[in-house]
C-alpha cells in the first residue's frame, strides 16, 4: 500500500516518515505539522552544513591553486566562483552551488583523481563550468574582481 507525498505527489509506501523523493515529512495524520517540522531539520542541518562548507571552500581554494597553478583553463572561473562565495551580501542558500563547486575542485578524491594527468582536472573543470553557467547572469562582478586579482599578481 502507498499513498501520495503531500509535497512532490509522488508515490511513497506506507512506513516510510520522510518522501524519499523530496523529503517531505510524511506524519502529518500523527498532529504534527510535517512542514513546520520538514522547515527545522532542513534549517537546521542547512545552516551548519553551509558555514562548514563555505569555510572549507575558502581554506583550501588558494591551496589548490598553489598546487595546479593559475595555468588551468579554467582557473579564472575557479577564481570567479571563489569570489563569489566570499561575497557577505549574498546568503548561503544563494551561492550553495558555487560552495560545492569550489569544494569539489579542492578536493583531491573526484570522480577521476586530480593526479591522472590531464584527465584529472576534466571532472574539476566540468563542474565549474557547469556551476558557471548555472550563474551566468549573476557572474560579472566576481569575473571582474578575478580579472584584478590575475593583473595584480601577474606582476608579482
Amino acid at each position: 500500500m502507498s499513498e501520495q507525498c503531500k509535497s512532490c505527489g509522488k508515490e511513497v509506501k506506507d512506513g516510510f516518515s520522510f518522501c524519499p523523493f523530496c523529503g517531505y515529512p510524511q506524519t502529518a495524520d500523527q498532529g504534527v505539522d510535517p512542514e513546520e517540522i520538514n522547515t527545522i531539520c532542513r534549517d537546521m542541518v542547512k545552516a551548519e552544513a553551509d558555514n562548514e562548507q563555505k569555510d572549507r571552500a575558502e581554506q583550501g581554494f588558494w591551496e589548490k591553486i598553489k598546487k595546479v597553478g593559475r595555468d588551468i583553463p579554467f582557473f579564472k572561473e575557479a577564481a570567479a566562483l571563489y569570489f563569489m562565495i566570499t561575497d557577505q551580501e549574498l546568503s548561503l542558500a544563494r551561492k550553495s552551488a558555487a560552495v560545492f563547486a569550489i569544494i569539489y575542485f579542492i578536493t583531491p578524491v573526484d570522480l577521476i583523481p586530480d593526479f591522472i594527468p590531464l584527465a584529472g582536472l576534466l571532472d574539476d573543470a566540468a563542474v565549474i563550468m557547469w556551476v558557471v553557467n548555472y550563474y551566468k547572469g549573476t557572474m560579472g562582478p566576481y569575473f571582474k574582481k578575478a580579472d584584478e586579482w590575475l593583473a595584480d599578481h601577474e606582476k608579482k
